[in-house]
């Protein structure tokens, strides 16, 4: 299954999330189309993102996208097999200015990511 099962709600939630917050993730259809709303919560402090499905390939690969005052952003989420358990490779394409704070913020995730499938 490739860690593909990751990108379900649930799954998501565990590890779509920098460290120190948690993550309310809702994706109404997982197919293209379908909305993608995440909410990062930190004690008061929340952020919310608005996005869409652009693609999804069972167990290989999710395309989102989402509108922002600065551009487009797209995001690719890509699941493989590898001889030691799952490759994942996530490409952000961004038209405008990388936001402060978001290379430590996926830093964070991966690291979260890496935890969630060593321990499934």
């Amino acid at each position: 299954m490739c860690g593909a099962h990751l990108l379900i709600r649930g799954e998501l939630e565990q590890w779509f999330v920098p460290e120190g917050m948690t993550a309310d993730v809702r994706i109404s259809e997982l197919e293209a189309g379908g909305e993608m709303i995440v909410q990062w919560m930190d004690g008061e402090e929340h952020m919310d993102n608005e996005g869409y499905i652009i693609k999804v390939v069972e167990n290989k690969r999710l395309a989102t996208g989402e509108e922002t005052d600065e551009g487009e952003l797209h995001l690719m989420y890509e699941f493989q097999d590898a001889d030691d358990g799952t490759e994942v490779v996530i490409t952000q394409e961004f038209s405008g200015p990388v936001p402060d704070g978001a290379a430590e913020g996926w830093a964070s995730m991966l690291d979260t990511l890496e935890e969630v499938l060593a321990s499934s």
